[in-house]
């Protein structure tokens, strides 16, 4: 029994000094928020946030798919190695992202840029169309670091 403290930690310490992928990621046990990795995969683009520099793209291997939210221009079929935390599992996101995207509402309206409805409209798609593409493709949205 005194070894079990270790044995779950030694995952963590192997996955630390080296890129994990998303299949990894995916047979891990438990993913917690604020868990972070360094993982390698190819990107696809899904969505630019209008009037932001945040972009949704798919990080995927040949055995799993996860949302990722970037604020960096990736290609399409890009390899790409990241530092990534995980900031929602399950299709369900930490209110203060869900708050930051809707906040892009009162961006709208103050710049006069649309009506209220529509502002409102805008940001309940961007945090629809992101819970839906965590739990359609996995079970964990990811944000890069740095």
């Amino acid at each position: 029994m005194k070894l079990r403290p270790l044995a779950l930690l030694l995952p963590m310490l192997l996955l630390a000094g080296c890129y994990t992928t998303p299949s990894a990621l995916k047979n891990l046990d438990t993913v917690a928020f604020g868990q972070e990795f360094a993982v390698t995969g190819k990107v696809k683009p899904l969505l630019q946030v209008p009037l932001t520099d945040i972009n949704l793209y798919l990080l995927s291997d040949d055995g799993a798919s996860f949302p990722l939210v970037s604020k960096k221009k990736f290609s399409n079929g890009q390899t790409v190695d990241l530092h990534v935390s995980v900031v929602g599992t399950k299709g369900q996101l930490p209110n203060e992202l869900v708050d930051s995207i809707k906040n892009l509402a009162d961006l709208l309206l103050r710049k006069g840029l649309v009506p209220k409805e529509t502002a409102e409209l805008v940001s309940t798609a961007i945090v629809t169309t992101v819970k839906g593409a965590a739990a359609l493709v996995g079970n964990v949205l990811i944000l890069v670091q740095g």
